[in-house]
């Protein structure tokens, strides 16, 4: 027997980033298995995942909003907050495809709204006008609510609209855009996101919380069916 320490592969940073992450997904679906076990009923099910919901879309908020600050580069979504997947017959969808003609009014003081700033030379300039004006809601803040998760993500307008949550000042409109398509077709293991399908791995999951939200909105789907279907 030979003694002393074995060795063992070196990873990268990126890859120790990755496996954090993953561990981060798995956690909280640990604890949500631990919690869905002890729920006496559907309805105490839905409440518990809708609250590991609000935590997940309040603290990737705020954590999207800082990053600017604290890195050097902002997480890049390209204006998607959930990848393009494959139908049935392989054919490619985005689930901005859709988009209804129905806007909501979001309130930035209440509403969970997802932005991503990355120029801070625009998040200095919007802070110190918004110290003393009124936010000014323009052409340029678009964004979509997705019902189903409560959240409204930003298109375009990020560091003003960030600014104005900070500030809890501000109301835009989204148009409204169900995901409850893409339950079907699209799934998530926390590493990547994946086709119901073929099992075929589409792209990374670029934050854990998304992949994590995507997947309760998911479950909670099941079980409204599923009362809806004992109603029935």
């Amino acid at each position: 027997m030979r003694w002393g320490k074995s060795k063992q592969k070196r990873i990268t940073l990126e890859e120790w980033i990755q496996i954090s992450k993953k561990s981060q997904f798995d956690e909280t679906f640990s604890f949500l298995q631990y919690c869905l076990h002890y729920a006496a009923t559907i309805d105490e099910k839905i409440d518990v995942l809708n609250y590991v919901l609000t935590v997940l879309r309040e603290d990737l908020k705020y954590s999207l909003i800082a990053e600017v600050i604290y890195k050097e580069e902002a997480i890049d979504l390209d204006t998607r907050f959930f990848p393009d997947y494959k139908t049935l017959d392989g054919t490619w969808e985005n689930i901005k495809e859709y988009q209804s003609e129905t806007t909501k009014e979001i309130v930035l003081s209440e509403d969970c709204v997802i932005g991503i700033p990355w120029k801070p030379d625009r998040i200095w300039e919007k802070v110190t006008f918004m110290l003393k004006e009124p936010f000014i809601r323009d052409s340029n803040h678009q964004a979509i609510y997705f019902p189903e998760l409560k959240v409204c993500f930003v298109l375009s307008g990020n560091h003003s609209i960030a600014v104005g949550v900070i500030y809890k000042k501000g109301v835009i409109k989204a148009n409204e855009c169900s995901i409850i398509p893409a339950f079907a077709h699209l799934k998530s293991d926390g590493d990547n996101w994946i086709n119901s399908h073929t099992n075929e791995i589409l792209e990374p999951v670029k934050d854990f919380r998304i992949a994590a939200m995507y997947e309760i909105a998911r479950l909670i789907h099941q079980y409204e069916e599923k009362v809806n279907a004992d109603i029935t």
